[in-house]
């Protein structure tokens, strides 16, 4: 019987090699995974079993304000369209009651932060619960101050001047964008508050890793005497990042030409491939 056992049993090397081919197959899925942590990747989005779209004035309104829209593919297009419409359906606009905003306003609105979330899965932030948008300049409550934009974390609220958003999307001779500025804000206070999830955590590890970079070589100092980003960059680190995401998304070619690093290191926080959109990537 124990022969029988015994000749029964797969020889040694067959034992040998299954085991090294599941650690090899282990150390290749995690491999898989941290790369693609690092270098930044769209986020899988669960295919709803209807996808709102655009119709064809939406279509066309968000192409000609929106180059990085117009860059995406058939299967990125019908993402942002589903996401910005399902967006629209979840929040709340206000404005005074002597100012009425339009449809299209709401769209080009909710496009910015759609642009902004793209590579996280939750584009839906908890802490958001409506846009306040005036007819041009604002008096703050909390600066004391006549403001274009504001994020109000604590009542949930962000505020844009319209005039100013328009003004910022028509013109493209400067890098200065209200709508990504203040997006970029939200995006940033909303991963610090939920670093357990996976995408709050890469925008977290990658920020650590780029203050790091700024804090070597008088690095900070040397940006603010190149005079590439505005002046306001510099007043703290939240300013820092909303100016660096407005040039990553209205400057991108020079940004790419003249601060590579910064530039990647942006990229792998908002986990988009610059590949869609930046043209020294395409050529």
């Amino acid at each position: 019987m124990n022969t029988f056992s015994q000749n029964l049993k797969p020889p040694t090397e067959l034992i040998l090699f299954g085991e090294v081919f599941v650690v090899l197959v282990v150390m290749l899925l995690i491999g898989m995974l941290i790369y693609r942590f690092k270098n930044g990747f769209f986020i899988p989005v669960s295919k709803p079993k209807t996808r709102l779209k655009f119709d064809i004035t939406q279509e066309d309104l968000v192409l000609k304000y929106y180059p990085f829209y117009a860059s995406l593919n058939i299967k990125y297009r019908l993402i942002f369209q589903d996401r910005c419409l399902r967006f629209l359906q979840s929040i709340s606009f206000k404005s005074p009651p002597d100012f009425h905003l339009l449809p299209e306003d709401k769209l080009l609105i909710v496009a910015s932060w759609i642009q902004v979330s793209f590579g996280f899965s939750n584009y839906k932030p908890a802490e958001l619960k409506y846009i306040l948008v005036f007819k041009n300049y604002f008096f703050s409550t909390i600066t004391k101050r006549q403001h274009k934009g504001e994020l109000n974390l604590g009542q949930g609220v962000i505020a844009f001047s319209l005039e100013d958003f328009m003004s910022d999307l028509k013109c493209h001779e400067e890098p200065n964008h209200l709508g990504f500025h203040e997006f970029s804000h939200l995006l940033h206070f909303h991963c610090m508050l939920h670093k357990s999830q996976s995408y709050a955590a890469r925008y977290c590890i990658h920020f650590m890793y780029l203050k790091q970079y700024l804090s070597k070589n008088n690095r900070l100092q040397s940006l603010k005497e190149a005079h590439f980003f505005r002046n306001y960059a510099f007043v703290n680190e939240v300013e820092f990042m909303a100016v660096l995401m407005e040039n990553f998304f209205t400057n991108t070619d020079s940004f790419f030409e003249h601060h590579p690093e910064l530039f990647v290191r942006v990229q792998k926080m908002l986990g988009v491939k610059a590949k869609y959109f930046l043209t020294a990537v395409k050529t």
